[in-house]
């Protein structure tokens, strides 16, 4: 009973929607939509089919929207049979309808096709697509309705493509007709607003049934994007971001996008704009959008702008709405340098503060790359292709031919690195990477400065993005920067020691392969190269001297260190002694036995010009002698002023002893009453001595008495002086010269004290 009721209702409506009045074919339709909603069995399609398809095709606009109204719970209901009453609920609200789809077991593909050709041909549900915003909301859930049951009929992109190409004149699948009409009716329409609707239902397609085929939509996207219309120019570039976007992606699918691209001549301003959303953000977008949408994204609402000044994600933008918190747009930063945890250390004052010499250029050379655009590559393959393709440029010399496009494939590489294609595809990028530096080498040394400072850049940024990851190459770099430190040009000669600042910081740098190479080139004749190298020398012991100490000693680095540091500290350039001061320090703080032993090598002026560099005023007190103070040299004026006084001092002087024993030596000697000649306790007579020295009588001979011997072998054997010398008088040793001497007077007889006995 109830469904012979059923077929009565739904045959009475169809019959009122033949009806030639206009407001009775809406009334039915209206009821039709809430039968259908309820869930209705049908048992007559064709019929049902044909009266709407007439229904849609008028130019009545109440009309027609009365029928899109209808088809959305409709089609569940026609293509899955057995579905009863799972619909009944389908459309609460809009993205239950697609659910519902995803939850049909089967679909009917004989009602599918006769769908597809009645409502998707000109005058059907494409065309709605330009109407007023109801009909064109409904027009459009039809068809993601559509495309989803075509796609779950059973034919996939693949098998899709190669039914086209080997049996063309076969029988079309459902989703091969709806991608025709798709293409040729809604994407080459005239109607701007009939553009711009096509591209969203592909996006609520592909929200819907994320492996949905888009690749036979790739031309028409790609020409959506240089659109003559702005709405669909930015509707098409927000779309193909969320489109090729998500894990359903392959890197295959973004190449053939990249190459499409490529290949229509998209200006480089959309292109850069798609890829660096699509491949410079590694998330995907997809799964922002929740329902779908609630109104008209078109630019009736205004929701799609030509000036959106923040990035929102596809997902939402489409859908009409804004994000509710702070959007992280951003690319991941990456992680920070092992040494960056050194600029929080405090430094004393001379080891911060910088120098004047060349190594103080080397921090304000560092590149700037914001020049340089991002370069994006879709797949591991792409990238291949592209450093292959680098290759011919650097055939042979470099010339007037050849010199740009080597250029240019340097600035792709740095502009892969901003890319993040590192990051993206790490091992394709750096197994790459071992030719290209082979060719890198002609362009650094090229002759034109913008190409060899274009290469020091490249190597800098590589260090600094790369690390370690870069340590199986700086052998050959290191080899071939250190021999630029010489060069006349100045920007050349700084860029390419900033490279090789830059590698010591960022790689592990191993002591085996830089300091023979740091002491060769310190042999270098000029100034400039010999300044560079000490600064190398400096940076090198203090980001590496603790860490690779080991290494350093048993590779036979300290030993290079050390002479390394005592040619500079010789050298005759001031600079280049003022940088090897600092880096003394440093070493003499790792080794303090061997930079000790290498201190007691210099000379004292090097040692006081090591005093006044060291960092630590302690320290250098600690290490360093304390040296005495020079006497200072009379001056030729004194000199003659003391002599002068010297002379007038003698000629002033009183007679000496000298003098008296000279007079006594000429006249009779007096003797004293009472004195004998000799006595045997005041004189004793030696053989071996001819001079014997005698006191007064009466005093102690201990205490007196001195013998004197001074040189007189040229007297005579029988030849003897006796000198006698009172308590009170001064006994010079025989043959002095004194300077003065003042005798007291003889109280007894005014006699000299002084006699000389002659044998």
């Amino acid at each position: 009973m109830g469904s012979d009721s059923d077929d009565t209702r739904l045959e009475s409506l169809i019959n009122q929607c033949k009806s030639n009045d206009v407001d009775v074919k809406v009334d039915a339709l209206a009821k039709l939509q809430a039968e259908f909603e309820s869930g209705i069995e049908i048992n007559d399609p064709d019929g049902l089919i044909q009266v709407l398809k007439t229904c849609l095709r008028t130019s009545n606009q109440h009309l027609t929207t009365a029928t899109l109204s209808a088809l959305p719970p409709l089609l569940p209901l026609l293509l899955t049979p057995t579905a009863g009453n799972a619909a009944q609920n389908a459309l609460s609200q809009s993205t239950s309808s697609l659910n519902s789809v995803g939850q049909s077991p089967m679909v009917d593909a004989h009602t599918l096709r006769q769908v597809v050709v009645a409502f998707m041909p000109p005058g059907g549900l494409i065309e709605r697509l330009g109407d007023k915003e109801k009909a064109q909301l409904k027009a459009r859930e039809t068809l993601v309705i559509l495309g989803g049951f075509a796609f779950r009929s059973g034919a996939s992109a693949s098998s899709t493509m190669s039914s086209r190409s080997t049996n063309a004149k076969g029988p079309e699948t459902p989703l091969m007709m709806f991608e025709r009409y798709l293409r040729e009716n809604g994407f080459a329409s005239k109607v701007w607003k009939v553009r711009e609707q096509c591209i969203l239902t592909l996006v609520h397609i592909r929200r819907a049934h994320p492996q949905f085929p888009i690749r036979a939509y790739l031309s028409q996207l790609v020409d959506a994007l240089e659109d003559t219309d702005a709405h669909v120019r930015d509707c098409s570039r927000q779309s193909v971001i969320e489109l090729f976007s998500g894990p359903g992606v392959s890197d295959a699918a973004r190449a053939d996008l990249k190459k499409e691209m490529t290949k229509k001549n998209v200006r480089k301003t959309i292109v850069d704009g798609v890829l660096s959303k699509l491949l410079g953000v590694g998330g995907s977008t997809s799964s922002l959008g929740g329902s779908g949408p609630q109104s008209r994204e078109g630019s009736e609402n205004g929701d799609i702008t030509m000036k959106p000044k923040e990035y929102i994600p596809p997902s939402l933008a489409l859908a009409g709405r804004r994000p509710t918190g702070a959007s992280s747009t951003g690319a991941l930063s990456r992680t920070a340098s092992v040494h960056s945890t050194q600029s929080n250390i405090s430094r004393p004052p001379s080891r911060a503060a910088p120098l004047d010499s060349p190594a103080s250029e080397l921090a304000s050379t560092a590149p700037e790359s914001s020049d340089i655009r991002p370069v994006y590559i879709a797949s591991s393959r792409d990238l291949e292709s592209e450093f292959a393709a680098m290759h011919k440029p650097f055939e042979g010399k470099e010339n007037e031919h050849n010199w740009a496009d080597r250029e240019r494939a340097i600035q792709r590489v740095r502009g892969m690195i901003k890319g993040e294609i590192h990051l993206r595809y790490t091992d394709t990028f750096l197994a790459s990477l071992k030719d290209f530096f082979q060719l890198s080498l002609k362009t650094l040394v090229s002759l034109r400065t913008t190409v060899a400072i274009n290469t020091c850049s490249l190597y800098i940024e590589m260090a600094s993005t790369l690390g370690t990851a870069l340590d199986p190459h700086v052998d050959v770099l290191f080899t071939n920067l250190l021999k630029m430190a010489g060069f006349t040009k100045k920007l050349t000669a700084q860029q390419s020691q900033a490279s090789v600042s830059a590698l010591i910081e960022h790689t592990s740098t191993p002591p085996r392969i830089l300091l023979p190479l740091l002491w060769t080139t310190l042999q270098d004749k000029t100034v400039q190269a010999r300044a560079y190298v000490v600064a190398h020398l400096k940076q090198y012991l203090e980001l590496h001297g603790h860490r690779s100490k080991h290494a350093i000693e048993t590779s036979g680095g300290l030993e290079i260190l050390e002479k390394s540091l005592k040619k500079g500290l010789a050298d005759a350039n001031p600079a280049v002694r003022e940088n090897a001061r600092l880096g003394f320090w440093v070493f003499h703080g790792i080794w303090r036995e061997r930079g000790v032993t290498l201190l007691g090598g210099l000379d004292s002026v090097a040692k006081k010009q090591l005093e006044k560099a060291c960092p630590n005023p302690d320290l250098a007190a600690e290490v360093l002698p304390i040296t005495p103070k020079p006497a200072k040299k009379s001056s030729v004026a004194a000199a003659i002023a003391a002599s002068r006084a010297k002379a007038k001092a003698i000629a002033t002087a009183p007679p000496t002893l000298r003098h008296q024993a000279t007079a006594s030596s000429h006249a009779v000697p007096v003797r004293r009453a009472g004195s004998p000649t000799t006595s045997p306790r005041n004189s004793v007579a030696r053989p071996s001595s001819p001079l014997r020295m005698s006191t007064s009588p009466g005093s102690p001979p201990s205490a007196k008495s001195r013998i004197v011997s001074n040189g007189l072998s040229s007297l005579s054997p029988f030849t003897h002086r006796t000198v006698s010398v009172s308590p009170t008088d001064v006994v010079l040793p025989f043959g002095t010269k004194p300077k003065s001497l003042n005798l007291p007077p003889n109280t007894e007889n005014d006699s000299p004290r002084l006699h000389v006995h002659l044998i």
